[in-house]
């Protein structure tokens, strides 16, 4: 999907290759990623997975999300109004089933015929309720979960997916003027139950070279490509680069929101608010904080289980639970008021309605960051 000729011509090792790629149909043109088998898919995850760095003050660490379905959640389901619109948004809960990894898809099933058989179905919505003990996390127990597919002709695309019980909420840097500013953690806004964040991996299947490594972040990411000198450059800002240990991406877990980045330090990723005021502006920005602390080797044997692949040769059976469709977190009402402290100015409101994520099949990265268009 990204500048594919490129990424064809860096996973052949040949400047200007196009004709074979390019005109193989979706059959042949995948036909090496396909004849991988489990034992080198393993030796690519061990030889480039990357390697996460959360901070220290982490309080929501990533877990095994079949151990919270077993431990602390419930599938709830009720008529939800409103959803998008924080002043008139209500949900009226009609009933919590207790469930678990191997059950979800039953109660799921159990609860759509319920709700088919009321009119006005389709205002009816289930989602999971992840209970206050598991919002911890805990890291002894947390695995990278793996997806494997074909990508283009030469690659394939390894996709790590991390779940987190609790996404804590936003920080905020308040400023009256450039030189007066105020760092504030929100109370409410910017958390949500349930969180899963995703690095994705190009790895080429001739050459054996990471090509491409692509890092989620809030709504959106970042691509990272290596290029002639052997350096990964953003492909927005070519100013940007990835550091690597060896072989291995080192990606840096912002506190409490999880969003990745390549570097540690502060990250503003939202102005949501900017005024004249006095001889300068009063502004609000979002921003992350990352540091170089606490480590994860998402690459290492006891840290990653390969859940899903579209590689004939690595025969996977997926968990029935990557079949849910609801959100994998309740909804709640959030809001917070922001003041500057200097003076106590009212600088900006905050209101929201936010749930759970959708879990990693109904995200549209599952498909591929890297997957050629023709697939």
């Amino acid at each position: 999907m990204r500048h594919l000729c490129c990424l064809l011509c860096a996973a052949i090792g040949v400047a200007g290759a196009g004709g074979e790629g390019v005109t193989a149909s979706s059959a042949d043109a995948n036909q090496r990623s396909n004849q991988l088998t489990k034992q080198q898919i393993e030796q690519m995850i061990e030889q480039f997975g990357p390697i996460i760095y959360l901070r220290d003050d982490e309080r929501y660490l990533m877990d095994d999300p079949e151990h919270v379905l077993d431990n602390g959640v419930s599938l709830e389901w009720g008529i939800v109004e409103n959803e998008k619109n924080y002043k008139t948004f209500q949900v009226r809960r009609v009933e919590s089933v207790p469930t678990s990894s191997k059950s979800l898809m039953a109660d799921v099933r159990q609860v759509q015929e319920t709700i088919q058989s009321y009119s006005g179905a389709d205002k009816y919505r289930y989602w999971l309720r992840i209970d206050d003990k598991m919002k911890p996390g805990s890291l002894r127990r947390a695995k990278a979960l793996v997806r494997v597919l074909p990508a283009t002709p030469f690659s394939t695309e390894i996709q790590f997916w991390f779940f987190y019980p609790f996404n804590g909420p936003g920080r905020v840097e308040v400023c009256a003027a450039s030189s007066m500013c105020d760092d504030n953690w929100l109370d409410q806004c910017g958390r949500h139950y349930g969180d899963w964040e995703r690095v994705s991996l190009l790895v080429s299947t001739t050459s054996k070279q990471l090509i491409s490594v692509s890092m989620s972040r809030h709504s959106g990411g970042e691509v990272f490509d290596r290029a002639d000198n052997g350096v990964f450059q953003s492909v927005t800002n070519r100013k940007r680069t990835l550091e690597l240990r060896g072989s291995h991406p080192v990606i840096y877990a912002a506190v409490s929101s999880h969003a990745l980045y390549p570097k540690p330090g502060n990250h503003n990723y939202g102005r949501v608010f900017s005024k004249k005021w006095g001889l300068g502006t009063a502004s609000a920005d979002l921003f992350d904080r990352t540091a170089a602390e606490t480590e994860f080797r998402a690459y290492q044997r006891d840290r990653y289980r390969i859940i899903s692949s579209e590689l004939p040769n690595v025969q996977v059976a997926e968990p029935e639970w990557l079949e849910f469709n609801g959100a994998w977190g309740q909804y709640e009402k959030l809001s917070d008021k922001i003041k500057f402290s200097k003076g106590n100015i009212p600088v900006y409101s905050f209101e929201e309605v936010k749930s759970g994520p959708s879990g990693p099949k109904r995200q549209k990265e599952w498909k591929g960051d890297f997957v050629a268009a023709s697939r």
